[in-house]
């Protein structure tokens, strides 16, 4: 039972990432994998983000584990005088099990943001990235087989085709943003992705061919200012991937503590349909922000397959750096 317990791992990971993608329950603070179109969509020089996520299965003693990075920066201005250009690097990685199977991510983002009027209070952004998207198995040693010539990873210490733990392919995704200041108090932003352009095809064991899904994302939030200290941000979120989707609601509060330190505090739930509850909070200061999130299975599925649920912690920055102006001096002339 022991020889084959590793390989039923393996062909449940499989079955996951095959049903599956990776995603976030704070979504928002990764905006590079959200939408390529929102890259280099903020107020500075340039923006760092790191998220990681961690589920654990207590039944079977394994777990996911998912982490991501990002940089981006509004480089350039664009053909006109409200427009700019915006650039980004992604890097997004997870595991799961004994085997660590997992999925791995390098993207490069770009987007070109159009100012719709000439208040510049509505624009409509084009993104595009291309990924590199790999499948592997960190820890093929683990599968221990009676008969190691049935072995579908290869022998450990591998080589040759048949020992290759990780395979990768290129694809392609467009993504679009409309964004709006409705009003001094309201700002909307919709948008729309669809992923894995192109034949992707990755390999995970004997060099199978398995065709990577497209992956299509829906999402849009409101941005209101409630009172003098206090904002409500609601958001809805729509994913297909394959055979599987996700729906999602969030909704948020923020908390203005201290005006002059710009310290706010912010707590909310949200709720994936069928899934999971999730609870919100998150704290910034500066150009710092940092986010937690939980999910909290309520499905009957959910519940057994990850009874813990899953964690969440993420941060943002906001580097700014500008030139200081310079003032050419005056000389008067005394009067005689």
């Amino acid at each position: 039972m022991r020889k084959i317990l590793p390989f039923f791992f393996l062909c449940l990971s499989s079955a996951l990432l095959t049903a599956q993608d990776i995603h976030w329950t704070l979504y928002d603070m990764a905006p590079l994998q959200l939408n390529p179109a929102l890259t280099g969509n903020f107020y500075g020089t340039a923006r760092l983000s790191g998220i990681a996520r961690t589920q654990s299965n207590s039944i079977a003693n394994t777990g996911f584990l998912t982490y991501g990075f990002g940089v981006d920066a509004p480089i350039i201005k664009g053909l006109r005088d409200n427009d700019w250009v915006g650039v980004g690097l992604s890097f997004v990685t997870d595991k799961a099990g004994q085997l660590e199977v997992g999925i791995q991510s390098q993207a490069f983002n770009g987007s070109y943001h159009y100012a719709l009027n000439k208040k510049a209070t509505s624009y409509l952004t084009i993104g595009v990235q291309v990924e590199s998207y790999g499948r592997r198995i960190g820890n093929r040693e683990a599968a221990e087989f009676r008969d190691e010539s049935t072995n579908p990873l290869g022998p450990p210490g591998g080589g040759g085709n048949q020992g290759n733990s990780f395979e990768s392919a290129t694809g392609y995704a467009g993504g679009l943003v409309y964004s709006s200041q409705l009003n001094k108090r309201t700002r909307l932003r919709i948008g729309g992705k669809f992923a894995r352009i192109g034949n992707v095809r990755v390999g995970l064991v004997n060099k199978q061919n398995y065709k990577v899904p497209n992956r299509i994302t829906i999402h849009g939030d409101l941005d209101m200012q409630t009172g003098p200290r206090t904002k409500f941000m609601p958001s809805v979120l729509f994913e297909n991937y394959g055979t599987a989707s996700a729906f999602v609601l969030q909704g948020k509060g923020k908390y203005l503590l201290d005006a002059e330190k710009n310290l706010d505090l912010t707590g909310g739930l949200g709720y994936r349909f069928g899934d999971a509850l999730q609870v919100l909070l998150g704290v910034g200061w500066g150009d710092v922000d940092v986010g937690i999130g939980y999910d909290l299975p309520v499905s009957g599925q959910a519940s057994e397959a990850i009874p813990l649920g899953g964690l969440e912690l993420a941060v943002t920055y906001i580097l700014k750096i500008y030139k200081e102006p310079q003032v050419d001096p005056i000389i008067f002339c005394p009067r005689f």
